[in-house]
């Protein structure tokens, strides 16, 4: 409410007593004291965020290189040298600056500068995601946010149709080690069953499973729900690492990235002697470029795509819910095949998977299925879809049939050791 401001964006909070609370959510603990209601930004698919975030950077600047897959391997003076994991290429890199935005790598990269650092104690957090049609209902549009008697915070979130459970907060040191445990999976099902005692939950309901870990600060602790969720960009001056200055952005989430990334644009240039000329305060991401401002403006968007470029309004639809702004870059460089759905998963089209496997720079399948979009953590990659999204993503990054065969490997062995999913089990065939 407070940050909502005198704009009212968005309503004011709303407490309910244990009655308000039970007509509301029929199916919640009848044990429950109370329960509030409050509006949030919900962020469902933070890959496309980060590519669209990518995208815009290049845009703006011709200079700027997006490094895929390349890895720092070492430093001398003011030399920093990168290795292409893909083509094996090393490259020397002379920069006046670098801002190490590793997240739990932070420590690692640092130390392939020539610096010791240790400034992270990041925690693990793991997510379940449930095909629980019971579950889903039951939630509504509302995600469920509440505190274990431990101070562990839990949420049961919708996700389109499924469900998404979370998360833990456990310490790590290896980032590269972070999968899901048994007893992670015990825990977040007990404390569905503690909001909702009369839905059963079990492991035929998961499809998906994944889990990243916390940049935060390291700090000496009781609990690691007492570390501070705040950042910092903590400075290492020339001569230290290297003969340059090195920011590493410690801590920080993605509620907050905004905020955090004009800080740390903000020290560059200090560093760099140069004023701030823009401020991206305000600025649109990606399709959030030109976005309706209201319902009568989206229809009178989508009554100008289908009159454009034709198809049924319902799939023009979900195609701008899901790119934004940028689904008439979509329209125009794919045509009909824009519109043409997969045969083996209609809600996504042929042309779509087109369009992100050739200008969103997709090097592995596990890219576009992992990260440009949400069919795998959705839970609907059957073989069928493996074989017809994968052929499309062939064509376009013009991959050999041995090189398509080395990707479905690499791809189904990182759902197995990843993500606990054996996508043979949602095959309808």
């Amino acid at each position: 409410d407070f940050y909502a401001g005198r704009e009212r964006t968005v309503p004011r909070h709303v407490f309910y007593n244990r009655k308000a609370a039970l007509e509301k959510f029929p199916r919640l603990n009848p044990d429950v004291l109370f329960a509030a209601l409050y509006y949030d930004g919900a962020m469902p698919s933070p890959e496309r965020i980060a590519i669209e975030l990518i995208r815009d950077a290049v845009a703006a600047n011709a200079e700027a290189v997006p490094l895929n897959y390349v890895r720092a391997v070492g430093a001398d003076g003011q030399a920093v040298y990168l290795k292409d994991e893909i083509g094996g290429e090393m490259l020397e890199i002379r920069p006046r600056i670098v801002v190490n935005a590793a997240g739990p790598w932070i420590d690692r990269v640092n130390r392939c500068l020539g610096a010791d650092t240790r400034f992270i104690g990041g925690t693990k957090g793991s997510h379940l995601v449930l095909d629980h049609p019971e579950l889903r209902q039951a939630i509504g549009e509302h995600e469920f946010f509440f505190e274990n008697d431990d101070g562990r915070i839990v949420l049961i979130y919708p996700l389109f149709d499924r469900v998404m459970i979370g998360t833990s907060d456990i310490r790590i040191e290896n980032p590269d080690e972070a999968v899901i445990t048994e007893e992670e999976v015990d825990y977040f099902f007990s404390m569905i069953r503690r909001v909702f005692p009369d839905i059963e939950v079990n492991r035929s309901h998961i499809v998906f499973t994944f889990s990243g870990v916390r940049p935060l600060r390291r700090m000496q602790t009781g609990t690691t729900g007492q570390i501070s969720r705040d950042h910092k960009v903590q400075v290492l001056p020339a001569g230290e690492a290297l003969d340059v200055p090195v920011l590493s952005l410690v801590g920080g989430k993605w509620t907050s990235f905004r905020a955090f990334s004009e800080e740390a644009a903000d020290a560059v240039l200090r560093f760099l002697g140069r004023e701030r000329r823009l401020s991206t305060r305000d600025l649109p991401i990606g399709g959030g470029k030109g976005w309706p401002a209201d319902e009568t403006a989206r229809q009178t968007w989508l009554d100008r795509l289908v009159g454009r470029y034709g198809g049924e309004r319902e799939l023009v639809s979900r195609l701008l819910n899901r790119y934004g702004t940028l689904v008439e870059n979509l329209l125009e460089q794919q045509g009909v095949n824009a519109l043409a759905p997969l045969s083996s998963l209609p809600e996504y089209t042929r042309g779509e998977i087109a369009w992100l496997a050739s200008s969103e720079d997709v090097q592995h399948l596990d890219d576009l299925l992992l990260r440009r979009t949400m069919i795998a953590m959705l839970g609907r990659l059957t073989p069928r879809v493996l074989d017809e999204v994968a052929a499309i993503c062939a064509a376009e990054c013009h991959w050999s049939a041995a090189v398509l065969a080395a990707e479905k490997t690499r791809l189904l062995s990182l759902l197995r050791a990843r993500h606990r999913m054996d996508y043979n089990r949602y095959a309808p065939d």
